[in-house]
């Protein structure tokens, strides 16, 4: 009892000096639990609003799947084929069915009175069959559902959003054309109301035919709706043997599965990838955390030691301060979770922002996300203070009540640490010099990054060591610049190797990382660039605005009437199981591609005689497959044929596939035409001629054409959002870096505070002193800097060699962005010295002289 209440006692005696160190942890729990709450919410919005659409529906006729293309326009579940629309007769005659409602299902757009798609290119555009069924959630609020071919209905967000109301004339893009259409009704989607942002038109059977499917005579699936006390099971069941080869009939709540599985393995990728700039931002407050107790155990040593000498035990004591620690993880860990909820809201409003409107089921916080909030938040408190607190309580009573207890307690360079330093810092090299030379491309980046946190934990160690003789450098002319503070400044920069290495050591990892991303970045446009420029033959790209648009065969003819140009490339894209192994293909005659991508056949024929496919040499060479072998295709509705190896090519990045199946097995095994892209040569490419290729295109909308100036300029647009997103993440390290320099300087101003008045009586300046204090966090700011850009060169590098094979073929180092970084370290350490420089400078003179 007497130890807890020292302990309480402790933490409201230096509540704060706790201050700082509180906060990092509050910072990284909040983004802990922030991100498993938002994960959690999201499942159960996604989840519930699946569950409350087609609830009347007990199975489902479709198309076999032996997997889902994930990538195809329209259709259910990615599938190429449909079925035939005269199966509804014979299936409503089943006695556990009491209901078949066919569905035609594909892309469409709904423009808005600004002549723009409502959603952009955020959520899917959904065209689907109207039904009037009572039981499925969903009913028209105003209006009534479609009759004829050119009427249409809306969903209820989508139409407020756009501020549609029935009777209007919208115009409704589908099958790559725009038609103008009637929208007769708005109805309300499933039974929360929600669509998550996507925008769904709804049209009769016939329409959704014609306009979805451009086939009058087929639909995707049939929804059957059973008799009551039949289970999803029987009625699938039931319906079975009536299919042909080819269809299947499941239950429901498999093919809801089966929707939500993408969804919830988006929401895995995504808590994941924040949660491991989490991990990184409370891996930088570790640091703070041990200099914090380091050198509050330090200035404390007198006081611990009367503890020692009045009866209490070293573990008593040791305890007691533990006890500190404890105290400051669990506030801190409750503050963090109270600000993970407010974070959590904050980006589910943002996800909403972004047209993701989910539907309201309140924020789910886990009994798990409880205790992983309050597990980590005082695990990583407790396990980086008992280092300091385990070494300043092995000092001898005696010794520690000394005038000179300071020094008796203050810890030493560690030259254990710096012999475990030396030979991380080896193992480390050795381990991205294997990742880059991997055989394996899987295995590779584990092995760089595992060996950038060796390396990372290597220089940590050794940095005690080493930050003398760099602070003397970087900071040697600050005696000349700044004169009495600058030589101060730098002097006290190096007075505590270990308490200066830890501080840097924190922004060094935050800078590092942001180093090796910007390298990263740099080098993957530049890459692109040059592979643009080097390989790619075709003067303009013809690309769909989404994954669910297609180039239709009309534009296709369009096209090739274009006067000036000479070559026109579609590529047309697919999924099989080649040889038990599942693949991503292409299909495009080899000449066309040779002119426009830059493939070169180099074994075999160069031209495809009927049904047969092309491998990348890469490939070929790694399976041992020759010209002339039938190699096994499995295709996504179950269909298998085995197809002749007629060539071998060597492929440039903009071939985008490894396999290449001939036109005649394409149009064989993939009634869905799926052309993304088209490449285009023209005689000389001018104005003129790209003009004619925007006219020719004018009727279709939803392409867009490019020349390679334009796709160079989009793949950097591209980068640079994913690039700004991670420095956006790894801002939580970087600040509380910043919150590691106030707190080291804050505590030592209180740990200096006789040197402080000792110096003001012989003559330095209020101006002075506040100068040498922000010079010693410039210079501790910068150490920091210039070690993390220089290991983050080198794991840019090694990442770089490993990414070779997947495109990043150049290392391009973005001097400019790193020398930014430099400046952003002494901007940093300029506003870290803020409050303790105004703080030590209103020090009270006689005071601080007699001060302990």
């Amino acid at each position: 009892m007497i130890m807890l209440r020292l302990t309480l006692r402790g933490l409201a005696a230096h509540r704060l000096r706790f201050l700082l160190t509180g906060f990092s942890v509050v910072l990284g729990v909040a983004f802990v639990s922030g991100t498993l709450i938002l994960t959690d919410t999201m499942d159960r919005a996604f989840t519930r609003m699946f569950e409350g659409m087609d609830a009347d529906i007990a199975a489902v006729v479709r198309p076999q799947q032996e997997f889902a293309q994930g990538f195809a326009a329209g259709g259910e579940a990615g599938t190429a084929t449909l079925l035939p629309d005269d199966l509804a007769g014979d299936l409503a005659e089943v006695e556990e069915i009491q209901a078949v409602y066919p569905m035609a299902e594909g892309t469409a757009a709904v423009l808005g009175p600004d002549g723009e798609e409502i959603g952009g290119q955020g959520p899917p555009q959904i065209g689907t069959t109207w039904h009037d069924r009572p039981g499925s959630g969903s009913g028209i609020v105003a209006g009534r559902g479609p009759r004829g071919g050119g009427e249409f209905v809306l969903d209820q967000g989508s139409a407020r959003a756009a501020g549609l109301s029935v009777g209007d004339s919208v115009t409704v893009r589908a099958g790559g054309e725009d038609r103008d259409m009637i929208l007769v009704g708005v109805f309300r989607s499933g039974q929360l109301g929600s669509t998550a942002g996507s925008t769904v038109a709804a049209f009769d059977l016939p329409t959704a035919q014609r306009l979805l499917l451009g086939d009058p005579d087929r639909v995707n699936a049939y929804y059957l709706d059973g008799v009551p006390g039949k289970s999803q099971w029987q009625i699938a069941d039931a319906a079975a043997p009536l299919l042909e080869p080819g269809m299947e009939s499941l239950p429901m709540d498999i093919v809801r599965d089966e929707q939500l599985g993408p969804m919830r393995e988006a929401l895995d990728y995504f808590g994941v990838f924040l949660l491991t700039f989490a991990g990184i931002g409370l891996f930088v407050g570790s640091f703070l955390i041990f200099n914090t107790f380091a050198m509050l155990v330090a200035q404390r040593g007198r006081e611990l030691a009367l503890l020692r000498a009045i009866g209490a035990g070293q573990e008593q004591v040791r305890g007691a301060i533990t006890g500190e620690a404890l105290g400051v993880g669990l506030v801190g860990s409750g503050l963090g979770l109270a600000a993970g909820v407010g974070l959590a809201w904050s980006m589910l409003a943002a996800v909403e922002a972004l047209g993701i409107d989910l539907p309201d089921t309140g924020l789910r916080v886990t009994p798990l996300t409880v205790a992983a909030a309050f597990l980590v938040g005082t695990g990583v408190t407790v396990l980086a203070a008992y280092v300091p607190i385990r070494r300043g309580t092995r000092v001898p009573p005696v010794a520690a009540m000394r005038d000179d207890a300071g020094s008796a307690v203050a810890p030493s360079t560690g030259w254990g640490r710096a012999a475990a330093g030396l030979l991380a810092l080896p193992g480390g090299a050795a381990l991205l010099w294997a990742g880059v030379r991997a055989p394996s491309a899987e295995a590779a980046p584990w092995l760089v990054g595992f060996g950038a946190g060796v390396g990372f934990l290597a220089v940590a160690l050794l940095m005690p060591h080493v930050s003398r003789p760099l602070i003397a450098l970087m900071a040697a002319p600050f005696p000349a610049v700044f004169r009495v503070a600058g030589r101060l400044g730098r002097d006290n920069a190096v007075r505590s190797p270990r308490r200066t290495a830890a501080t840097a050591t924190a922004l060094m990892i935050g800078l590092g990382l942001v180093a090796a991303i910007a390298t990263l970045s740099a080098s993957a446009s530049r890459s692109v660039d040059v592979e643009i420029d080097r390989a790619l033959g075709a003067d303009y790209i013809v690309t769909t605005d989404g994954p669910t648009e297609t180039v239709s065969a009309d534009a296709l003819d369009r096209l090739r009437e274009v006067d000036g140009v000479d070559t026109v490339v579609p590529m047309r894209i697919g999924q099989a199981q080649v040889d038990g192994e599942l693949a991503f293909t292409v299909s495009a005659a080899p000449a066309g591609l040779e002119r426009t991508v830059g493939m070169e056949v180099v074994r075999g024929a160069a031209q495809f005689d009927g049904e047969g496919f092309m491998v990348a040499e890469s490939v070929a060479d790694r399976r041992g497959w020759r010209v002339g072998r039938e190699v096994s295709f499995v295709f996504p509705d179950g269909g298998e044929a085995d197809l002749e190896l007629q060539g071998v090519y060597s492929a440039s990045q903009a071939m985008r596939s490894d396999y290449l199946v001939s036109p005649a097995a394409y149009r064989a095994h993939f009634p869905q035409d799926l052309t993304l892209s088209v490449y285009l040569t023209a005689d000389h490419a001018s104005p003129r001629v790209r003009g004619a290729v925007d006219t020719a295109l004018a009727d279709h909308p939803a392409l867009e054409v490019m020349d390679r100036g334009e796709l160079k300029e989009r793949n950097r647009e591209n980068l640079a959002l994913l690039t700004n997103t991670i420095y956006a993440m790894l801002l939580l390290s970087i600040v509380i870096a910043g919150l590691g320099i106030i707190n080291t300087l804050a505590l030592a101003t209180a740990e200096r505070v006789r040197e402080i008045g000792l110096l003001r009586a012989v003559g330095l300046s209020r101006v002075q002193l506040r100068r040498m204090i922000r010079l010693e966090a410039v210079v501790i700011a910068l150490l920091g800097a210039v070690v993390g850009v220089v290991l983050g060169l080198v794991f840019a590098w090694a990442l770089q060699q490993v990414l070779a094979e997947r495109g990043v073929t150049v290392l391009d180092v973005p001097a400019g962005q790193l020398v930014g970084l430099l400046g952003v370290a002494v901007v940093i350490g300029v506003l870290a010295a803020l409050w303790p420089a105004w703080r030590a400078s209103r020090l009270d003179i006689l005071r601080a002289i007699a001060a302990e």
